[in-house]
């Protein structure tokens, strides 16, 4: 999110006003979200992974796309749809990746697993802070690109997993 913030932010001429538009479209998009999140979640928290990266690529095309107008053609109500989209798709892959584990976590062993689990998306979320170097370094839509990327990969390895039920056998 704080990607799209800066690259947004150089776009829009409002400045730290359209952070609170930008805000705003994030906790509607969670909000609204999260009844279809956890209805399709009960049925595969896989697919729910599948479509939130989904959701993400085309935040991220969208951003990129209304990277290319000029200033003057952009207001921040323009960048409110990303971050609506942004929003969905964090809320999508945030309770897929955590009903895909309880689901797929032998029972006794499931504190072990979320445990794990946590402290391995929290080591991603350091290393992927590096995003911001290369916003730093480059420009902020080439830290876009990447996580764009990134976002497709995970789609493409939610598409491969087994779906969560497949994976265990509390036997």
């Amino acid at each position: 999110m704080p990607l799209f913030v800066l690259h947004a932010y150089q776009r829009v001429s409002e400045g730290m006003s359209a952070l609170a538009v930008f805000i705003v479209s994030v906790g509607l998009a969670s909000i609204l979200s999260s009844p279809f999140w956890g209805k399709l979640s009960d049925q595969t928290a896989r697919r729910v992974m599948i479509q939130a990266g989904g959701m993400g690529v085309i935040a991220g095309f969208l951003a990129l796309i209304l990277g290319w107008l000029g200033p003057e053609q952009l207001s921040v109500y323009s960048y409110a749809p990303v971050f609506f989209l942004l929003g969905i798709a964090e809320a999508g892959a945030r309770l897929g990746r955590k009903t895909y584990l309880v689901d797929a976590a032998p029972t006794e062993e499931r504190p072990l697993y979320v445990a794990f689990a946590n402290s391995a998306i929290g080591l991603v979320a350091l290393v992927l802070g590096g995003l911001g170097i290369l916003a730093d370094l480059l420009t902020p839509a080439s830290a876009l690109v990447a996580f764009i990327v990134l976002a497709f990969l995970g789609l493409l390895l939610s598409y491969v997993m087994p779906e969560a039920d497949r994976m265990v056998d509390d036997r």
